[in-house]
């Protein structure tokens, strides 16, 4: 059998290398899901505010077919889009 001498300043070095690789890892994984919910929840809202302008531009406009057919097509609202330069 064959016995080595423990070296606890290699082992906390060790451990502590280890720790920080995972906490590096742990908040990479944190970081990328908070920036992926603010980038979600900004990209909401630029979309409710361009929709609403261009519902607002249709309603001042008295186009009110126009703004039914936007409200369920998708194709459509984005040609309004271009056409408003919204």
């Amino acid at each position: 059998m064959l016995l080595t001498e423990f070296d606890e300043d290699l082992f906390i070095k060790t451990m502590k290398e280890e720790g920080r690789e995972e906490g590096l890892e742990e908040g990479l994984r944190e970081g990328l899901k908070k920036g992926r919910n603010e980038g979600f929840e900004k990209g909401r809202n630029e979309g409710e505010d361009r929709v609403s302008r261009l519902y607002q531009r249709l309603m001042e406009e008295k186009k009110m077919t126009e703004l039914e057919r936007a409200a369920s097509d998708r194709t459509f609202r984005e040609m309004l889009y271009k056409r408003y330069g919204i």
